[in-house]
């Protein structure tokens, strides 16, 4: 269903361009098409997870005053990822409009190993997918524009148990066993600039401020988010929430709630192409 959903609203955007290509037929044109590479910085409030993690050895330490452990560092809050994205576009007499599907993908893992072999590892990890609208100025060397649309995400968050042979497990075993997962969805924004010094290749520089809901909610009109929660049926009754502080234990109301907004500052890679220069090219074989 999620793949389907991508391609109609992939789909959509190429109608509603080529539909843009119709009504400015007549005007000087500068398409942009297809997939692109791109390296993003980002820079995630992911404070939630850095709390959470630190209540977890606090945890610990209260309930077994000697015990002896390494911990790896908090959760980061900045990462550089690599993606490949999908556009849409075209330049026309002045103006630039179109469609970028941008997904991106990331995981941290944290690891704490006790003296006596045994340990617990988080992994957390997202799946980001942006469907941004870009509309500003436009010419055939240089497109500068603003951005808007939807943020659809994915986040998980696998807690195992480690043991001394090296091996992980994700059984009932333990109550902080599990994968808790969470789906989010929010609004983004941001600008934007393509440079095409060449036929056919290009470079598109892009900021985008992905924000974790929509306007209105989390108020007394729209119900209250839910949070991290693990629903298979081998989980013990009452331990199904991702606690938000460890020491908290186990409750409804202890609920981890992400609100992973996240900024961007990309560079990619496009394709673009002048269809008047194609036209003279092909006249000048004949």
């Amino acid at each position: 269903m999620k793949r389907n959903a991508n391609k109609h609203w992939l789909i959509s955007a190429i109608l509603l361009v080529l539909s843009g290509l119709h009504n400015f037929g007549r005007a000087q044109l500068d398409l942009v098409l297809g997939p692109g590479y791109g390296v993003s910085y980002t820079i995630g409030k992911y404070q939630a997870m850095q709390a959470n993690y630190e209540s977890y050895l606090r945890d610990i330490e209260q309930k077994n005053p000697n015990i002896s452990y390494e911990a790896d560092k908090t959760f980061a809050t900045t990462s550089i990822v690599d993606y490949l994205s999908f556009r849409v576009g075209a330049s026309f007499d002045g103006g630039y409009f179109g469609f970028s599907f941008i997904p991106n993908t990331h995981a941290q893992i944290r690891n704490v190993q006790f003296a006596n072999g045994y340990g617990r590892r988080f992994v957390f990890s997202e799946r980001r997918y942006e469907y941004i609208f870009d509309l500003g100025f436009g010419s055939r060397k240089f497109d500068f524009f603003g951005s808007f649309g939807v943020n659809m995400n994915k986040f998980r968050v696998a807690s195992y148990t480690l043991y001394p042979d090296g091996s992980a497990s994700l059984t009932n075993e333990y109550y902080y066993n599990g994968v808790y997962k969470y789906f989010d969805a929010g609004l983004s924004y941001g600008l934007g600039f393509h440079i095409k010094p060449i036929q056919y290749l290009g470079f598109e520089f892009r900021y985008l401020f992905a924000h974790h809901s929509f306007p209105g909610e989390n108020t007394d009109l729209v119900a209250q988010e839910e949070g991290f929660s693990d629903f298979s049926y081998a989980k013990t009754v009452g331990t199904d929430a991702y606690p938000e502080d460890y020491t908290q234990g186990f409750s409804g109301d202890n609920k981890l709630k992400p609100q992973f907004s996240q900024h961007y500052l990309s560079i990619s890679v496009i394709f673009h192409l002048d269809p008047d220069k194609l036209k003279k090219k092909k006249n000048e074989k004949k």
